[in-house]
């Protein structure tokens, strides 16, 4: 009796499948051991897919070879035909894939490319394999493609907002406009953030108030974006502010540029600038350029670089304008009332201790009062000194300028004590620098003040030689580390008498 089917496994491997495809699958799996073995952990993974489809493959091929069938045309023969060839085709672009693209492109792991672009390569390699084992199992791809085209075509209308997201998120991870860190401010935004991730939709930024935001990536594609970067680049910010018609510009600029001294999250290089910007109704307008690496916080370093505006303007006697008519009825006598004020404060200083009380209010009345905020230079060691300070209000460190990163404290002085002599009577620079501990007022004596104080009060020269030479001694104690003796500090001071009265030309009473 004949069957009314037949087995012919030979035959069905030889016309419908062909030798090569076992032997292809058989290729993968082996490859996969293989490259198991010295991948990355991360990509063994990956491969588990293509293992998984070579098997399909295998089983497949089996079942077709060794099920009895009805004839060559059947359906189902058809379908597992198609099903074999594409997961053949996949199989082998899988593994061909983490094998140029993961393992050589991204360093086996070590350097992988960003997901999306990764994924994006990945879904244009599956989709032309899975056309090519369409077209290997018999069916037509023309016919595929056309159908998908319309399909998409009728659901573009649905998913243009996904897509355009999507194509959005693409063009962000290729470009890479920032990392992961960077600080960024979108334009149309009025808040700047640090990135925290990328994905294919959203961008997530953190921003100063230490809330996070998720940013349509379209709108990093659109609009204009400033990346701060991590604190690895410098930038500028701009202050604006006004003085009045009466103050030159060059001296605004000079009291301005002084200021900027050591005030934290300041660069020194490139120095800051300071501009005449405009003539206003009530003011001269100028602009203060700084450069900075803090874009996370820049408002907190704009904060004290306007402080130190403020500072530098009372100190130079400036005045801000206001659109405001003041009426100042002053009376006789008011001003030297106010130097008498002056006056008192400075004879409790060691220096004025022993002159008389119209003396003292002589030196106040040839000398200005200077105002100093918190952490802020009053001379750097290296300069030309062209005045004295005596300390009215508060308490100044004076600090060592031996090169070191960190400045060494030598000591503090405090409310009657003086500094800055040394460089006004010698002409040498300044050999330390004098920072305030908090807000501090000085009184400031300048070289002609000086001269004619030491002129018409020898008193002082005996006062100032005195307070050298203990000056000196304890600056040799703290820099040399030696010891000075009391007949050291005599002969010093004898010294430094005999040289002012020689600089002044006093006599001997």
């Amino acid at each position: 009796m004949r069957l009314p089917f037949h087995i012919d496994p030979v035959g069905r491997l030889l016309n419908d499948i062909g030798l090569a495809g076992p032997i292809v699958a058989s290729a993968i799996l082996a490859g996969d051991a293989l490259l198991t073995s010295v991948l990355h952990r991360d990509l063994k993974r990956s491969l588990r897919l293509s293992a998984a489809l070579a098997w399909l493959y295998l089983v497949i091929s089996a079942v077709r070879c060794l099920a009895p069938i009805q004839s060559a045309d059947n359906e189902i023969e058809r379908v597992f035909r198609v099903i074999a060839a594409v997961a053949l085709s996949l199989a082998l672009a899988q593994t061909l894939f983490v094998l140029l693209v993961d393992f050589a492109l991204g360093r086996n792991g070590k350097k992988p490319l960003r997901p999306m672009i990764r994924y994006g390569l990945l879904g244009v390699t599956f989709l032309v394999a899975a056309l090519a084992g369409l077209r290997a199992g018999g069916v037509a791809t023309v016919g595929v493609l056309a159908g998908g085209a319309v399909v998409i075509g009728g659901l573009g209308a649905a998913v243009a907002e996904v897509l355009r997201q999507v194509g959005a998120g693409v063009l962000v991870q290729y470009a890479r406009p920032f990392e992961e860190g960077d600080v960024v401010k979108l334009v149309n935004h009025t808040r700047r953030g640090m990135v925290l991730g990328t994905n294919w939709r959203t961008t997530t930024l953190r921003s100063v108030d230490g809330l996070e935001h998720m940013v349509p990536n379209s709108e990093f594609v659109t609009q204009t974006v400033t990346n701060f970067g991590h604190g690895d680049r410098v930038f500028r910010r701009e202050i604006e502010f006004d003085a009045m018609y009466e103050a030159p510009p060059e001296r605004v600029r000079q009291a301005v540029i002084s200021a900027m001294r050591d005030v934290p999250g300041v660069e020194p290089t490139p120095p800051a600038t300071v501009i005449l910007s405009a003539f206003k109704d009530s003011g001269v307008g100028y602009q203060l350029r700084y450069w900075t690496r803090r874009a996370v916080d820049y408002e907190v370093v704009d904060a004290d670089v306007r402080a130190r505006v403020w500072y530098a303007f009372a100190r130079a006697g400036l005045g801000f304008p206001f659109p405001t008519r003041t009426l100042h009825l002053a009376r006789e006598g008011d001003d030297r009332d106010g130097h008498r004020t002056v006056a008192a404060r400075l004879q409790r200083a060691s220096l004025f201790a022993s002159l008389s009380e119209e003396a003292v209010l002589d030196i106040a009345l040839h000398g200005r009062e200077e105002p100093y905020g918190a952490a802020e230079v009053i001379v750097k060691a290296g300069e030309q000194g062209r005045s004295m300070h005596v300390i009215l209000e508060g308490v100044v460190a004076v600090l060592a300028d031996d090169g070191a990163t960190v400045r060494r404290e030598l000591f503090r002085l405090q409310a009657g004590d003086f500094f800055g002599e040394m460089s006004l009577i010698t002409g040498a620079p300044r050999t330390a620098t004098v920072v305030t501990v908090g807000a501090t007022r000085t009184f400031v004596i300048d070289e002609p003040s000086f001269r004619a104080m030491i002129t018409r009060h020898p008193d002082v020269a005996e006062a100032l030689s005195e307070v050298l030479a203990q000056r000196q001694a304890e600056l040799a104690e703290k820099l040399e580390e030696r010891t000075i003796d009391d007949a050291q500090r005599r002969a010093t001071k004898s010294v430094m008498l005999a040289r002012l009265k020689g600089l002044f030309g006093l006599t001997d009473k």
